[in-house]
Order: structure tokens, then C-alpha cells, then sequence
């Protein structure tokens, strides 16, 4: 039989995660960049679009020999798919007996950042699902209906910095606020009231129920009963509604005195039994131990984290600026070529060559020079020509043949020039056979420049 590796351990690892990249004391991240030589189909590494998942140590060996430069992460997210609200769209309600999130998804964002959870899905009168046209607005913590028949419920507001940070095309942040947190954002604190709302009012709840039989005619007509539920816990109450062939069409949540739902709370287990003496078989669909809203991480089944750097300009000349590149890789705990832990926040994994006597135009980036002397070569990843300096890196087609000094080097096009003084050919920033390669993301070519931004965004989906 095969073994199942459950959401709760999935969740445990995206835990340990998080709690390792938040022990600065001990752990750095970096976002690194690299690989500036087109791919083509001579190579032996896996197309742009296709990713090495499990990653060979050869592949993790060409990538780090094609690493050119590295940010520290500060910006880490746990993310749920992005489901944006839209008008007359079918959205399902939150069910305990689906493990990932459907297609259309069972919650949704705004246009104001705001994040709700769809607790009844809508119904006509013959129990067939209608579309959404009122969009869900407010921050109250108690859940509302809207006129078009559902029942939402607002979970939080993705604050303006961290959509900056982590919202993107097919993701949304979402975060448990924890009570040990100095809320540095109104959004944190406006959760918290959502969570301790849940916590202390319907932890354990039912919040829905499932028609598993609808009674094939067997209750009286056109009727509203009533529905018992049994269980060890407290509260919950509901109504079924049945149709002119006497069959259960819907059951819905009962109001509460206070504006709220009976859901009730602390319950393990319980069965829902339909008043007026049919054969249907309804089923309570339970919420996260905390209640709906709790922990949005649990409501909302997140599995996945967003790393996220943004790449300004050069960097005061330790990121690339005028090349490009193809690779985008997680690093953890990097060292510099002395061993020492690298903690700067941007670095270099390129050596330098220092030359004199330029002749013949300029050397470019993507060049191959090439040591008359020493036949070392190297793949050119930036040349700043007014300071007479090269950035390079090796790999196996080039070999790793060191340069000499005061040899000529050449690009094969008619430019030359000497190395020359005691530092011809310094050391990287970063010694890139050091630290943890924990993930590389394959694309097409991405050009920089001096006046440009990159976004980076790394997800890892468990």
C-alpha cells in the first residue's frame, strides 16, 4: 500500500523552514543569480523550462559554476494560491474533506488586499450552485451573508508593504499572527482580533453541512426541518430546506442571537440528523481546531513559502548590472574563499583580472579570453573597460587553468591586453562550492542594467 506524506507533515516542514531562516544567529539566505551562456541544445543541463527537481550533483555543480552574484534574503512568506474575487463566478465553500485548494478556490482577494473565506456557497431553489455577484466587503470578525446567497466570512488584509513583497501573479501572502508579535503593521493587529475571536467563540466548529443523500422524496414538500446535530460539543444548529419532491436541496447554518452563526464549538465528532422522518443523510463538515479564522494558514491549507529580493540597480557594484542571466538559486550559509561565513549583504562569485595596455577596442561581456601564455580562458561576465578590470568564471568548457602574470590576454577578435601587478587576479566574495545549494529555477534570459529592478521571488511549494 502506498504511503501518504499528509498536509500536517508538509506543514511541519514549511515550519522548520520558516523557524531556520529566522535564526539569523545561526543561518544566512541569499538569492543568487548566474549562468550568462545561452542554453542550447548541446547542453547537457535540462532545458530553461524544464526544471532539474531533483538535481543531479552534476547539474548542482554546473550551476554553481556559473553563479555570478548573491543578495541576503530578509523577506520570507508563507503563500496560498491567488484567487482574485470575480463577478458572477461559482466559488465552492470550505470543505474539511478536501486536502488542497479546487481550481476556483474556496477563498478569495479583493481589490482593497482584503482576504475572505466562502463558507456557504449559494444556492436556488433547487439546490443547483449560483454565482457570486456581491462582492464581499468588511472587517468585522463575525461572518455575513451577501444577497446573492453566500456566506463569507474576513480572515485579513494583506497590508500595502507586504504586497509589495509577496503578491504576485499566482500568490498571496498569509500568516499566523502570533501573540508574542510587537504588531508592527495595523493589519497584524487587525488579525489578531479575527484569531482570538475564533479561538475563544468556535474553536472545533461546524461550519457547514453536506447533503450525502437528499432523502429521495421521503420529507414533506415544500418544508423547512430542522437539524439535530449530536455530538460532543456544543452550539451548532441548522436548517434544511426541502424541495417540492421532498428532497433536501439545502441545509444552512443557523443565525445566532448576536448577529453571529451557530457553529458551536469543541466539537470532535458529530452527526447531523433531518427532522421530518426522511432517509437523507447530511454530514457536518468541520472546521481547523482553532475555528475558521484561527489560523489562516490552516483555513486556507498553505503549503508553500516565498523567499523575496529585489535586485537595485548594481548594488553599489557587487550585483551584475550590464549582463544577463538564467538561473536563480536558494543559498544557505555561503562562505567566502577563506572560510569565514559570508554575511555581507551582496556579494560577488566572479574573480577579477586587472589588465593594462588595452589595444584593439574593448572586451565585452560574454567574451572568451584567452591567456597567451598560461592558454587559460574564461567566459567574460563584466568588463568595466575605463577601470581596466574583468569579472569571469571558469567551467569545464573552458578549464581551469589559471592565468599568469603579465601574460597577453585576448577575446579572439583583435582585442589584447597585459595582466599586470600583484593583485592581476583577485579572489571572489563568495567561494560558490560553499553552503547549501537548496533550490535553482531555470529561465529564459533576463537582461540587466544600472537603472534597472528585478523582482525575485522564490516559492517552495511542499
Amino acid at each position: 500500500m502506498t504511503a501518504i506524506v499528509t498536509n500536517k507533515f508538509k506543514q511541519f516542514m514549511l515550519d522548520k523552514l520558516k523557524t531556520d531562516f529566522l535564526d539569523s544567529a545561526s543561518n544566512t539566505y541569499y538569492m543568487a543569480i548566474g549562468r550568462s551562456e545561452d542554453w542550447n541544445a548541446s547542453d547537457d543541463a535540462p532545458d530553461f523550462l524544464v526544471n532539474d527537481a531533483l538535481q543531479s550533483l552534476r547539474n548542482a555543480r554546473d550551476t554553481r559554476l556559473a553563479l555570478q552574484s548573491a543578495k541576503v534574503i530578509a523577506n520570507f512568506s508563507y503563500v496560498i494560491p491567488r484567487h482574485d474575487w470575480i463577478a458572477n463566478t461559482i466559488y465552492p465553500a470550505f470543505s474539511d474533506a478536501v486536502a488542497n485548494v479546487p481550481t476556483n478556490g474556496y477563498y478569495v482577494m479583493t481589490d482593497e488586499n482584503n482576504v475572505y473565506i466562502c463558507l456557504q456557497q449559494g444556492k436556488d431553489g433547487g439546490g443547483e450552485s449560483t454565482r457570486s455577484t456581491i462582492k464581499p466587503t468588511g472587517t468585522s470578525v463575525l461572518p455575513f451573508d451577501t444577497s446573492d446567497g453566500y456566506v463569507w466570512k474576513f480572515l485579513y488584509n494583506i497590508s500595502s508593504s507586504d504586497a509589495n513583497k509577496y503578491v504576485s501573479t499566482n500568490f498571496i501572502p498569509v500568516a499566523f499572527i502570533d501573540s508574542a508579535v510587537s504588531y508592527a503593521q495595523a493589519t497584524e493587529s487587525q488579525q489578531k482580533d479575527i484569531q482570538d475571536d475564533a479561538a475563544a467563540n468556535h474553536p472545533k466548529s461546524i461550519v457547514g453541512y453536506e447533503i450525502v443523500s437528499n432523502g429521495a422524496g421521503t420529507y414533506p414538500a415544500s418544508s423547512t426541518q430542522a437539524v439535530s446535530i449530536v455530538g460532543n460539543g456544543t452550539g451548532a444548529a441548522a436548517t434544511a430546506t426541502i424541495d417540492a419532491n421532498g428532497n433536501i436541496v439545502k441545509v444552512t447554518v443557523d443565525d445566532s442571537t448576536n448577529s453571529d452563526k451557530n457553529f458551536g464549538r469543541d466539537y470532535d465528532y458529530a452527526n447531523a440528523v433531518v427532522a421530518g422522518g426522511g432517509t437523507g443523510t447530511v454530514r457536518p463538515i468541520f472546521s481547523p481546531p482553532l475555528g475558521i479564522g484561527g489560523d489562516a494558514t490552516q483555513d486556507l491549507r498553505a503549503l508553500s513559502a516565498m523567499f523575496n529580493v529585489k535586485l537595485e540597480n548594481d548594488e553599489n557594484d557587487t550585483i551584475l548590472a550590464s549582463n544577463d542571466f538564467r538561473q536563480v538559486s536558494l543559498m544557505r550559509n555561503p562562505k567566502t574563499p577563506g572560510g569565514a561565513n559570508f554575511t555581507t549583504t551582496t556579494g560577488l562569485f566572479l574573480k577579477k583580472l586587472v589588465y593594462s595596455n588595452l589595444t584593439g577596442g574593448t572586451f565585452q561581456e560574454d567574451d572568451t579570453v584567452t591567456g597567451a601564455t598560461s592558454g587559460a580562458k574564461a567566459f567574460v561576465d563584466f568588463s568595466d573597460n575605463v577601470n581596466t578590470k574583468i569579472w569571469y568564471h571558469q567551467n569545464d568548457s573552458t578549464g581551469f587553468t589559471q592565468f599568469v602574470n603579465s601574460e597577453t590576454i585576448s577575446n579572439g577578435s583583435g582585442v589584447s591586453a597585459i595582466l599586470l601587478g600583484s593583485n592581476f587576479d583577485s579572489a571572489a566574495d563568495i567561494d560558490r562550492f560553499s553552503g547549501d545549494l537548496l533550490y535553482t529555477d531555470n529561465r529564459a534570459a533576463i537582461d540587466r542594467n544600472s537603472q534597472q529592478t528585478e523582482d525575485l521571488k522564490i516559492v517552495i511549494r511542499f
